[in-house]
């Protein structure tokens, strides 16, 4: 079994709660909720729409289990119009014997160390390899508007753009394993 752990905590294992501040650095004690809307993504606003930008997190899944997880594989489904990009990439141990991952500053940075796959769809499925017993991998997460989403331009009328609301509200990550 795996649980999902938000990062950016001040020292490993406090409390984390901020989607926008998981942005690498030590695993807090914060389990992802299962389900919940915005859980690992805010909702898309007028201005990330007009600008076309992008957004990162990185979170962590351990393997609560006391068995190694083989041949793990990981894919996503996500809204209509919308693509999810996963970089997986396994802990550094601090000073003091804790697993952390790369720090971005901010939510448009990209990591220096980690190679991103689409995940969007069971099609684009992505082998994550084994995940020894009660330890992390690191999962870095960028959220994409398809190429085929319309832009908006100038011209379209603003004040309904603005009105209207993009969330995305049920991103489904799944692991298997063997």
């Amino acid at each position: 079994m795996i649980k999902l752990y938000y990062t950016g905590a001040l020292e490993n294992g406090a409390e984390q709660k901020e989607i926008h501040k998981s942005l690498g650095g030590y695993i807090s004690g914060t389990q992802i909720p299962n389900g919940r809307k915005n859980n690992l993504f805010r909702d898309i606003s007028y201005y990330t729409k007009v600008k076309n930008e992008n957004e990162i997190i990185c979170i962590a899944a351990k393997n609560i289990t006391d068995t190694q997880l083989q041949d793990v594989t990981l894919y996503a489904n996500v809204p209509e119009g919308y693509k999810l990009l996963a970089a997986i990439v396994t802990p550094n141990i601090s000073s003091c014997g804790a697993p952390i991952f790369e720090e971005l500053k901010t939510q448009r940075d990209l990591p220096y160390y980690a190679e991103f796959n689409d995940i969007t769809s069971q099609q684009n499925e992505i082998l994550i390899g084994t995940i020894e017993p009660q330890s992390y991998i690191g999962i870095f997460l960028q959220r994409l508007k398809s190429a085929d989403t319309q832009n908006i331009s100038e011209c379209d009328n603003v004040e309904e753009l603005a009105q209207s609301t993009n969330s995305i509200k049920n991103i489904e990550l799944n692991f298997n394993w063997a």
